[in-house]
């Protein structure tokens, strides 16, 4: 089983005008609880557009909501695999 996001917006905890569109995030091999992705999920982010101001970097922690505000949550970037493609981890 695997979950996949599509869309919503991220921003960095520390800066939120530094943020961007998501295309999707993959969590391969992961099943919901009680209807989200559980804490300690790792996936693949894949954003739209580059962040505005600066990148994100391994370490940083993102917000991320959905269109709705129904699923917020955060994610901590885990490794840059391109311009806008992203390792991530559900940490809240």
């Amino acid at each position: 089983m695997s979950i996949k996001i599509v869309g919503g917006i991220v921003s960095l905890t520390t800066n939120p005008k530094v943020k961007a569109i998501v295309n999707t995030i993959d969590f391969p091999n992961v099943n919901r609880v009680h209807g989200q992705v559980p804490i300690g999920a790792q996936g693949v982010m894949v954003i739209k557009n580059v962040p505005d101001h600066q990148n994100f970097v391994p370490g940083n922690i993102l917000n991320y909501r959905d269109s709705n505000n129904n699923n917020n949550a955060q994610l901590t970037v885990n490794s840059v695999v391109g311009p806008t493609k992203y390792n991530v981890t559900r940490t809240a």
